[in-house]
């Protein structure tokens, strides 16, 4: 990534524009922050999103870890028994909408040189659905949806470090 770390965690943390810029991103809407540190960052939010590819349209709720020290966030599908857990507790969460059965994955920025004016983005996301889909058409989704996510973060990146 063209910038260093601290540009590219500043966009990595900000799920609610995520989809003004990723493709086959509908939305991303941070729909409750359970926890924050000292400084007042967001460490644990309940993030909704749906997401919209050819052979599927999904919407869902992530559980997401911030850990701002380490430039890393961690997420998790929350599955039925969770979302009627938050919903009992009166926070309206949506439960998935179908066609995903797990999804969860990390992030994390690293400095690229010594001068931090470059980083690497490592980026590894594990889906899986719950539908059967063909071979070609579940790598045809999974290469269009990361490269997209890759390309949208990068150009995010450039474009606020102009």
């Amino acid at each position: 990534m063209p910038a260093p770390p601290e540009t590219v965690w500043s966009v990595l943390c900000n799920f609610d524009v995520m989809g003004d810029y990723i493709p086959y991103l509908a939305y991303y809407k941070t729909r409750h922050v359970l926890k924050t540190d000292d400084s007042g960052q967001t460490t644990e939010a309940l993030i909704e999103g749906k997401l919209k590819v050819p052979v599927l349209t999904v919407e869902y709720t992530l559980f997401v870890s911030f850990f701002p020290d380490r430039y890393r966030v961690e997420w998790r599908l929350l599955q039925e028994e969770q979302v009627a857990q938050y919903n009992q507790q009166g926070l309206d969460i949506k439960a998935c909408t179908g066609g995903l059965k797990d999804v969860d994955g990390y992030g994390y920025v690293l400095p690229y040189d010594d001068d931090r004016s470059q980083s690497i983005y490592i980026y590894a996301p594990v889906v899986e659905t719950s539908i059967p889909l063909p071979g070609f058409a579940e790598k045809m989704v999974t290469k269009t949806v990361t490269s997209g996510y890759m390309h949208g973060i990068r150009d995010r990146v450039k474009q606020i470090s102009k």
